[in-house]
């Protein structure tokens, strides 16, 4: 313990140090390719396949470690990862080590563009990656050079990786989806197979950190193998006269621990569990194995000499909060818990295992406590019955399966047969993990939603946890718990009483892409949101994006949800966003649509007992005080057919005070032209621009009759420019905002006078 002190003090200077992520910026040799392409381009690439190449049933993904930048102007040396997109299934004649030559657009990889959005940028610069590139078709790239074809080191440098990739061909020929995928994942550390379905189950009961090869995994490996040497060990007395049995298994374990990391790649993630468990491993033939906090805290220095900029990173917090939560609760876990043993042969059977079932249960218990503000930080969702959970799915998916599958991996360059037969057996776990996720995440109340947790109700949640682990005068602790607890209660009480006062309006045009999304926050905490979609095979922007903007906000209610028409790039979002906030109404314009996903959408507000509305021309949405939503335009009411949804948009303004704010949907010229004739109340501060900027729509005179102050254009940029065509839609000077350019754009009134913006990008 006193040594313990400086390490976790020394531990915490280097998270400080680093707590800019400069370890996320790229290296600054000049001909590294994140120094060299600096806006999207078209170039030739020359590269080592550096990774098994990975696909989810649509596209496939290329790690390729660039040596050369071939274009029109010149042909420069380069150095660094490029993350390589192309359609379809990767080359069946690519392995990694091999050379080839890509034909690819490659560009920076973008940063976070919206708050509480996931930061991919963050998450690839932590593997060496901020350039990504897109190859249109498989005939644009080619191998030149084979492994075979160059120097021995290269050839024993992408070993391990070779292996791994041919695991990988015979685990598609052994095993049929949706097992194949979580094989992938607990095997070989690649999750990108797993169907969604399977995802969702395994996120909603809380066991999803099981799919993600962590020190959970590399323990119960070392423990599986340093049983079974133990047990080869005893077999010789003499044997165990001359040198201590545990300590030679213990050590005897790095070989199978190295070689598991080596085949699931040794990817960032892989190393820091292989160091967590190494340094316990050392720590048991030192025989300091119970000073937890001490090896924990060496663990965490050498994982951040390793890879700095790791601290950032949420598998190395909920990894170490997790080993250090169930530390900490270490005492009562294996304090009493014996069960009474009768004369009862099953009572005696049950008082050997109930010890084992209750240090497990209290095991997850204990994490799920140390780890809870960070999910629920980053996550925003925590399943109660995770503990529960985890002691039915761990034996199945990390003992059975994955020491199954290891074994096939060692006797398949003998013999493919009884590979194959190792693989089958082992994806019965798979199925029995499967059957037992399903039956759990259907239950009530399996999977809870809330809010982005602060910063002081984080660190009050943490004093209460540590009040109850070391205070040491135990008359203390409920006062201290009940004081924590109290602050902690304090953060929503605040933060619900803050937003029943306000009288002020916000109002996000979040980056979806090609698609539309606004939020709109108005007086006393009252929540709008209008249209959430994007066009294309994009995720889900209302669990990716908008949803994660509204509990970053504290946000856990909407009033109103809007969709001002039926295109999918304006409602496929919005299924995420009824299911979790729970909307009083969902206002529609009425129109058919042959589309089947907005069908099931109305389905889907119909079964959650959503009422859904048809707004009148002229009707107003919502009124409160100074503020007021109207729908302007009756277009949706005409009764023409064979008319685009487009033009049968509804046209929304806010009025905040001497502010207003309009949202035409996708209105085009003609449509403008009526309304600026229909004599209803244009003018607005603040114009989102008419489809998406598009010059079908967008006239000189509508927008005279708006005289916006400020347009906002949602949709994505290429050349600097948007897709639709703003820039020749744009008549005269006006300040132009962005969401390809600036991110998710707020504009805010405090006063109800004027609206200023803030974008989320500089």
């Amino acid at each position: 313990m006193p040594c313990a002190l400086p390490l976790l003090g020394a531990f915490f200077l280097c998270a400080g140090l680093l707590y800019g992520d400069p370890g996320l910026e790229p290296p600054r040799t000049p001909c590294h390719i994140a120094r060299q392409i600096h806006e999207k381009q078209e170039v030739s690439l020359i590269g080592v396949l550096a990774r098994m190449p990975t696909t989810n049933g649509e596209t496939s993904t290329l790690i390729v470690s660039a040596k050369q930048l071939i274009r029109p102007a010149a042909s420069t040396p380069a150095e660094g990862l490029v993350r390589l997109i192309m359609p379809g299934p990767p080359p069946d004649d690519l392995m990694p080590g091999d050379q080839c030559i890509a034909r690819t657009t490659l560009s920076p990889v973008r940063p976070a563009t919206s708050p509480g959005a996931f930061d991919y940028r963050a998450h690839l610069a932590r593997q060496g990656i901020w350039i990504k590139g897109w190859v249109p078709a498989p005939v644009f790239i080619a191998r030149i050079l084979t492994l075979q074809d160059q120097d021995p080191w290269q050839r024993l440098r992408y070993l391990p990786e070779r292996l791994r990739y041919h695991l990988g061909r015979f685990l598609d020929q052994t095993i049929e989806p949706p097992n194949l995928g979580v094989y992938k994942a607990i095997l070989l550390g690649e999750t990108s197979e797993i169907s969604e379905a399977v995802l969702e189950n395994f996120k909603a009961t809380g066991v999803m950190h099981l799919l993600a090869i962590s020190g959970l995994h590399m323990g119960l490996l070392a423990w599986c193998c340093a049983s079974a040497i133990t047990w080869l060990l005893k077999r010789s007395p003499r044997l165990m006269l001359i040198v201590q049995v545990r300590k030679i298994a213990a050590l005897a374990t790095l070989l199978p621990l190295t070689g598991y990391a080596l085949i699931a790649g040794f990817h960032t993630p892989v190393i820091r569990s292989l160091i967590m468990v190494v340094v316990f491993i050392l720590a048991l033939v030192a025989d300091r194995q119970w000073a937890v906090r001490t090896n924990l805290a060496i663990a965490a220095l050498l994982i951040l000499l390793v890879t700095p900029e790791a601290c950032g990173a949420v598998s190395f917090q909920l990894s170490f909060a997790a080993v250090l939560s169930i530390a900490c609760a270490a005492p009562y876990i294996m304090s009493s818990g014996q069960h009474p043993a009768g004369p009862d042969k099953n009572q005696r059977l049950l008082g050997k295992i109930w010890p084992w079932l209750r240090a497990a249960l209290l095991v997850s218990l204990a994490a799920m406590a140390g780890t809870l503000p960070l999910m629920l930080y980053h996550f925003n969702r925590f399943s109660p019955i995770a503990p529960l959970a985890t002691l039915l799915v761990e034996p199945f998916l990390c003992i059975w399966t994955l020491l199954l599958g290891l074994a096939a991996g060692l006797v398949l360059p003998f013999s493919t047969a009884a590979a194959a037969l190792l693989l089958k057996a082992g994806a019965w776990g798979l199925v029995a993990a499967d059957l037992i996720t399903t039956k759990l995440a259907a239950l009530p109340l399996a999977s809870i939603w809330l809010p982005t947790p602060g910063f002081w109700e984080i660190t009050w949640y943490y004093l209460g946890l540590a009040s109850i682990w070391f205070l040491r005068n135990r008359r203390l602790v409920p006062w201290v718990a009940a004081t924590c607890l109290l602050l902690l209660s304090g953060g929503p009480i605040a933060t619900m009483l803050t937003a029943s006062a306000s009288t002020g309006a916000r109002v996000s045009v979040v980056d979806v892409g090609d698609g539309s999304a606004v939020v709109m926050q108005l007086p006393h905490g009252r929540n709008i949101v209008v249209d959430c979609g994007s066009r294309g095979n994009d995720a889900n922007v209302g669990s990716r994006l908008v949803a994660p903007l509204l509990w970053k906000n504290r946000t856990s209610r909407v009033e109103q949800i809007i969709v001002s028409h039926p295109h999918t790039d304006h409602f496929n979002g919005v299924d995420f966003l009824l299911q979790r906030f729970h909307p009083k109404i969902l206002w529609v314009n009425g129109t058919a649509s042959l589309d089947p996903e907005y069908g099931r959408l109305l389905d889907l507000a119909r079964h959650l007992d959503i009422e859904i509305r048809v707004p009148q021309s002229g009707e107003v949405l919502y009124t409160d005080g100074a503020t007021r939503l109207q729908n302007l335009a009756g277009f949706h009411l005409s009764g023409k057919e064979n008319q685009s949804p487009n033009q049968q948009s509804l046209v929304l303004r806010l009025e905040h005070g001497q502010t207003a704010f309009l949202l035409p949907g996708d209105i085009g010229q003609a449509e403008e032209e009526q309304l600026v004739l229909s004599g209803r109340p244009l003018r607005a501060d603040v114009l989102l621009a008419a489809h998406h900027g598009a010059t079908s729509s967008n006239s000189a005179l509508f927008l005279a009759a708006v005289a916006p102050s400020s347009v906002i254009v949602s949709g994505r940029e290429k050349d600097g420019k948007n897709t639709y065509g703003w820039e020749k839609a744009q008549p005269n000077p006006i300040t132009t905002w962005r969401t390809g350019r600036h991110g998710t754009v707020t504009f805010a009134s405090k006063d109800g006078q004027a609206w200023t913006a803030r974008p989320f990008l500089p």
